[in-house]
């Protein structure tokens, strides 16, 4: 949910499909995808992947966590983490 919470201060997380909300909060929390980590950008306020910043001194990376993200937890399948992110973002916009 932490995670959740703070991409919903920069997407409209009620606009995208749940599974791939999951997937981008795993990205966000991967040792091994920190190309796709979203910065926001100090001086304009747009969102980047880190694939294309060359200077980081400018941007700020917008999820922040001391934990990582499993892409299917044990004994989880699509159908349950699309429930669950379902859930977590009804409870975040409710």
């Amino acid at each position: 949910m932490v995670v959740l919470k703070q991409l919903t201060q920069h997407l409209d997380l009620e606009k995208i499909n749940p599974t791939q909300i999951h997937y981008l909060a795993h990205q966000q929390t991967s040792e091994n995808q920190p190309h796709n980590w979203i910065y926001k950008s100090k001086k304009t306020g747009n969102l980047v992947k880190r694939h294309s910043i060359n200077d980081f001194n400018n941007f700020d990376k917008i999820v922040n966590v001391d934990f990582k993200l499993e892409l299917y937890p044990y004994k989880c399948n699509d159908t349950h983490i699309e429930t669950a992110t379902k859930r977590a973002i009804k409870e975040l916009y409710a």
